[in-house]
């Protein structure tokens, strides 16, 4: 089976610095919230391309203002039932961050998707979030970075802290074993393993050399 392509939090955290600070072209600062927001939805929430890209701006706004967090309708799921997804701090914050500029200074705040396409009309195309992901990616990183990259990453380190079934509900995820393909142990996970084994090791000598007072 081929290794699922991840970013280490290091290159995680130079895309992301990227594409919120990187001016390149004509992009004005509601396009860089705009391809920062994109990229969380991604790292923090594991939305496909088509799924961000499609999102209605009331999800935005309903996440702000009452449940915190992201819900993909039946109609945009790849597997065509709907999924709730709680949100981190940090995507929380670049939410608000997206919708304060784009109410007050964005000319196409009456679009009912979050991320309007080209002169105002329907939403974002998935190419485009593709080269914004990939370009980010060849400016910080040198290397070929794509959307599912992101979802991977999710996926990958979401595996390390919660139940398979917990991530195959959050991925949104027909089949099981879709999901078991992140459950491939890396380098850091052999690690842990043998240090865990060190500090038993370690804990069962310190008994060793304090042993009880016989009475």
């Amino acid at each position: 089976m081929a290794t699922i392509k991840t970013l280490s939090p290091d290159e995680e955290s130079r895309l992301l610095s990227y594409l919120r600070t990187a001016r390149y072209g004509s992009h004005l600062p509601i396009t860089l919230r705009r391809n920062h927001l994109i990229a969380l939805l991604m790292l923090d929430a594991g939305l496909r391309n088509r799924e961000a890209a499609s999102l209605p701006l009331q999800t935005l706004e309903t996440c702000i203002n009452s449940t915190q967090s992201i819900t993909i309708s039946s109609f945009a799921s790849k597997n065509g039932e709907p999924r709730t997804i709680p949100t981190s701090l940090r995507l929380l914050g670049a939410i608000d961050n997206y919708l304060e500029h784009r109410i007050n200074n964005d000319p196409t705040k009456h679009n009912i998707y979050a991320f309007p396409g080209r002169h105002n009309r329907g939403y974002l195309g998935c190419k485009q979030i593709y080269r914004i992901i990939s370009h980010a990616g060849q400016a910080t990183l040198n290397q070929s970075i794509h959307p599912h990259m992101l979802r991977h990453t999710f996926a990958t380190r979401l595996m390390r802290t919660a139940p398979i079934r917990v991530v195959q509900e959050l991925l949104g995820h027909r089949k099981l074993s879709s999901t078991q393909v992140y459950t491939h142990p890396d380098t850091q996970d052999l690690r842990r393993a043998i240090e865990s084994l060190g500090a038993g090791e370690t804990q069962n000598t310190r008994h060793d050399e304090n042993p009880p007072i016989q009475p």
